[in-house]
């Protein structure tokens, strides 16, 4: 089309439609497109061809169909829900020209995601220890860096960002060994072959493991296929590429794909507002890159509840979105029961 403003343009391509169709029937769906072609190509078949034409469009609040004729208003199901419609994370990435990758293989969860259920087997002690330390509050003091894990201690520079060390002294390691808060748990995980993922782990990795050991709670599958009954595949650990190079590789924690619908669960230890915040915007721009404008997020954090409900003010605000694309967890979400975590998760990406 030469130019989407020109009624007589659109009006050209419908006499092409109709002449190449053996269909009597025409139809219009106005969910993509410019408005003028909207209005243009409605207003042409509206009243030339009266009976023979219907129009549709699909509704971003329910995720409905709605379906339009001269007899009646027709609300299909919600789409999310019609299986032959689900989408993979690597085909949502795919159609927004991303490839997306996993650290993990593919090997057991066919259906669910590329994660390796014996690394969440290796590790469930120490999220235990972590589950413990959430419920007696002393998750404050581990991440005090006068008392607990100072995770600056053991960064080193690379390029514009710091990143944990793939070593480190005897001196460094006898600091872990010896604060009661870090060595049970670095004594429980050293036989990972890598001190940079220990590293990592007690810098926050843990809470990532744990969020996603609730999702996919094991009684929620269907024993047949793997497949979540909410119709929601959690992934984990997605490393998302531009297939055409123009643009940086970013990291994503949790993805949960609900039918078509891209959810981005972002994962952060902090405790500070300013830097949750800045996880939460972040995690909002790459749902939008990686599943288009209709993507939601899930930040959770270790916020306490006056600053978490401070950031869920500030979102609505600057986001200025009617349904809520967000929903922000801190640290009094995370010591409720593991099922209620779920669900409040759960009924978020339902909404």
């Amino acid at each position: 089309m030469s130019d989407v403003r020109d009624k007589d343009c659109v009006i050209n391509i419908i006499k092409i439609i109709k002449s190449n169709s053996n269909n009597n029937s025409i139809g219009l769906n106005f969910t993509g497109g410019t408005k003028s072609m909207s209005v243009f190509f409605y207003d042409e078949c509206k009243y030339k061809y009266k009976d023979q034409f219907s129009s549709s469009y699909l509704d971003a609040r329910t995720h409905r169909l709605i379906l339009y004729n001269e007899q009646s208003y027709n609300p299909s199901e919600d789409l999310r829900d019609v299986y032959y419609l689900n989408l993979s994370l690597a085909e949502i990435g795919y159609l927004h020209n991303f490839k997306v990758e996993s650290k993990f293989p593919d090997s057991k969860c066919k259906n669910i995601s590329a994660y390796d259920f014996e690394k969440l087997k290796q590790y469930k002690p120490e999220l235990n220890i972590f589950e413990e330390y959430l419920h007696n509050n002393r998750i404050d003091n581990f991440y005090n860096p006068q008392i607990g894990f100072n995770a600056e201690k053991f960064k080193k520079k690379e390029g514009r960002t710091n990143s944990f060390k793939e070593k480190i002294t005897d001196e460094e390691k006898s600091i872990l060994i010896n604060n009661e808060l870090i060595k049970p748990i670095w004594e429980s995980i050293e036989g990972v072959d890598k001190v940079k993922h220990l590293l990592e782990f007690l810098g926050g990795t843990w809470l990532e493991y744990w969020i996603y050991d609730i999702l996919i709670n094991q009684d929620a599958l269907v024993e047949e296929n793997n497949i979540l009954t909410e119709n929601i595949v959690f992934y984990f650990d997605s490393l998302v590429k531009p297939i055409n190079g123009k643009n940086i590789e970013f990291q994503l924690d949790i993805c949960a794909v609900y039918g078509y619908q891209l959810n981005v669960i972002s994962i952060t230890t902090a405790k500070d507002k300013g830097t949750v915040k800045l996880k939460a915007f972040e995690a909002l721009h790459r749902a939008h890159q990686l599943g288009g404008d209709e993507s939601k997020i899930i930040q959770v954090s270790l916020l306490n509840r006056n600053n978490n409900q401070d950031l869920m003010d500030d979102l609505f605000i600057e986001v200025g979105s009617l349904e809520s694309k967000f929903l922000c967890l801190g640290l009094e979400d995370l010591i409720m029961d593991k099922n209620e975590i779920r669900k409040m998760i759960v009924e978020h990406i339902k909404i």
